[in-house]
């Protein structure tokens, strides 16, 4: 059993100081409770602290019986909540300290949808730190501790104030733009340079405004000539785990000893599956048709998850004149006759949860990322006779277990094409085009790198758009046809428009494969 003094120690050495009523609580806490541990309570403390629940190191009763609260429920919830969704507008930001070269989960509950101008300013500021600060992790760009070790290997990255005078080849880090004269420039935080780019060799990627690019050349008459331009290298997700120590990026507080048990749940479920089906226009009378094939089918399986990604109809609602037309009624009894539909299939309804995606063209604030959820109007009645039905926004996060996804619905190949400022390097054939997506997204660690005169953002919310670490699977429907990538370690997969050919996706968490499927 632990004493006071050395418990005083053990505290004191991870920056804690407890008042002496919450020293004999703990003590007291540790004693009845053998499966408490010490250094769970540290992490608990901690992560209050990160989580601004705590205003100092110095710790008050009151401060350790919430943190002890929060340490005691995660377990059980977590041994029940196998799926968890997070809207885009509930994720909290993760937050870089330069002093200590650490990350905190920040949680701002004064953002706002019309946010001040300032949000817009630090969109940019903070998407390229964030690159910055990745790529020089990587150890190309990472400055060996001495000449011998891996120098010939070591690239040096310039600021672009310090290009100007310089001689030689340089190689810099900026985030591509074009002025209204349509010329190309390079920026950092620090300056800008108008760069030329008609010799250059790029990699594979899209390379559109407001990428992040990393730049080798040398500067003529103050223009900075490129010989080769590609995206920075990606950061696996292990790695990228790694540097935040232990930080959930979803904020969940989850003790080792609470991991352990959740990691033996997903052990114990590699059976589960997740079929996920996009453009699931429910006003087709094909498309319900097919749909009760798919539940008919599936019904003795009872996959884990079904994730529905909009569009949910075939025409905008408040499109179209008469009977071609399409009511905010017409929609939600559209999601009627599909609750009708599900509750034919009792055991799907029981076993198994459903996740509904809005896609661009369902009710809602037109062309801004993020949206939120299908509105109340058209969905409550659903929820109300389907009670494992979840509505949330586009995009979002899913937690199955220690696994993270993300679902994504917009018209993002034909975008990114339109704002390319250099010729695709490959043949521009349907495969080759999605792996030049897949790769802009994953490099950018960005859902949407775009100009904002292309997609439009929530400035406030720009950070839920921001893949770090990256996911295990990303889900970027579209309109285009199917198509599944692997990249970076990250199973990225569109299941194609539902409504073309009844095509969708069973994918497998515990192997993170997919299955391309069909519906004849």
């Amino acid at each position: 059993m632990i004493d006071a003094k050395r418990l005083f120690r053990v505290l004191k050495l991870h920056g804690l100081t407890l008042h002496s009523d919450a020293l004999k609580f703990l003590l007291n806490e540790l004693s009845t409770q053998p499966t408490l541990k010490i250094e769970d309570v540290v992490f608990a403390i901690k992560n209050s602290i990160d989580r601004s629940k705590l205003k100092t190191s110095v710790v008050s009763q009151d401060a350790l019986e919430s943190a002890l609260n929060t340490l005691l429920s995660v377990s059980s919830d977590n041994d029940y909540q196998s799926i968890q969704v997070f809207s885009a507008f509930e994720q909290p930001q993760l937050k870089f300290h330069p002093s200590t070269k650490t990350y905190e989960v920040s949680v701002d509950p004064t953002r706002k949808l019309h946010a001040a101008s300032k949000h817009r300013l630090n969109i940019f500021r903070e998407r390229f730190s964030v690159v910055e600060r990745r790529v020089r992790r990587h150890k190309t760009f990472s400055k060996p501790v001495t000449a011998t070790i891996g120098s010939d290997d070591f690239v040096e990255l310039c600021k672009i104030e310090s290009l100007l005078g310089v001689t030689g080849t340089k190689s810099v880090l900026g985030m591509l733009g074009q002025d209204e004269r349509k010329r190309v420039y390079l920026e950092d935080l620090t300056s800008r340079i108008f760069v030329n780019i008609e010799d250059a060799k790029f990699t594979n990627g899209i390379f559109g405004g407001n990428c992040i690019v990393l730049a080798e050349g040398q500067v003529i008459d103050d223009v900075f000539h490129v010989d080769t331009m590609g995206f920075p290298p990606p950061e696996l997700r292990k790695d990228s785990l790694d540097v935040l120590s232990g930080i959930d990026s979803m904020g969940i507080e989850v003790s080792a000893q609470q991991l352990v048990q959740i990691e033996q749940l997903e052990e114990s479920n590699k059976i589960d599956s997740f079929v996920i089906l996009s453009d699931v226009h429910l006003d087709n009378p094909e498309v319900m048709n097919r749909l009760e094939t798919l539940f008919s089918g599936y019904e003795p399986f009872c996959p884990t998850l079904f994730i529905f990604i909009g569009n949910f109809s075939s025409i905008p609602v408040g499109y179209g004149h008469g009977v071609e037309s399409l009511s905010i009624l017409d929609l939600k009894q559209n999601f009627d006759d599909l609750a009708t539909l599900l509750l034919k299939y009792p055991q799907l309804v029981e076993h198994s949860q459903f996740v509904f995606v809005p896609g661009p063209n369902d009710p809602g604030a037109p062309d801004v990322l993020p949206r939120h959820p299908l509105p109340n109007i058209c969905t409550e009645d659903f929820v109300r006779k389907i009670p494992s039905a979840i509505m949330t926004s586009n995009p979002c996060r899913v937690r199955y277990y220690t696994k993270d996804f993300v679902v994504m619905r917009d018209d993002l190949q034909q975008k990114m094409s339109r704002s390319c400022l250099t010729p695709i390097s490959a043949d521009e054939v349907h495969i080759n085009v999605s792996k030049h997506v897949v790769k802009t997204i994953i490099d950018q660690g960005h859902l949407s790198p775009l100009p904002l005169s292309a997609r439009p953002i929530h400035w406030a919310f720009d950070s839920s758009l921001q893949i770090f670490p990256l996911p295990n699977a990303l889900i970027m429907a579209d309109k285009c046809e199917q198509y599944q990538v692997t990249y970076a370690d990250v199973s990225v997969f569109h299941p194609g428009p539902f409504y073309v050919d009844f095509s969708f996706v069973l994918y497998h968490p515990s192997s993170n494969t997919t299955e391309s499927c069909k519906i004849e």
